[in-house]
C-alpha cells in the first residue's frame, strides 16, 4: 500500500529517521537504567563472563553485570542491587537478602 502513494519518503531521508530513533532510543534506555540506581531487582543469571563475573536480566528487563556472583549462580534467579550505569553496562552487586 505505502509504495502506491506518491509522496514516497527517499532513501536517505529513511537513513535520517531511522539515525534519530535509534538515539533517542540509546538516551531513553540510559535514563531508564539511571532511574533504577540505588533499586532491587531480581536477576536470572544467564552467563558467566571469566574475569568480570556473572551477567543477567532483571524482571525489566535490564542486563546487568554481578562482578561478585560465581559460576555456581548460572540458572539462578538471585537479588541484587542497582550500583551503577554507563553507556554500555549496568553493574550490581548481590543484595544482602541472597
Amino acid at each position: 500500500f505505502s509504495a502506491a502513494l506518491k509522496c514516497q519518503v527517499t532513501a536517505a531521508e529513511k537513513k535520517v529517521r531511522n539515525e534519530v530513533l535509534r538515539n533517542i532510543g540509546v538516551k531513553k534506555n540510559l535514563a531508564f537504567r539511571w532511574a533504577q540506581v540505588g533499586s532491587r531487582a531480581s536477576v536470572v543469571v544467564e552467563e558467566w563472563i571469566s574475569g568480570r563475573g556473572a551477567s543477567g536480566l532483571t524482571d525489566n528487563y535490564i542486563r546487568v553485570l554481578i562482578p561478585e556472583a560465581g559460576i555456581e549462580k548460572k540458572g539462578k534467579s538471585i537479588n541484587v542491587l542497582i550500583k551503577e550505569v554507563t553507556e554500555e553496562t549496568t553493574t550490581a552487586s548481590v543484595s544482602l537478602s541472597d
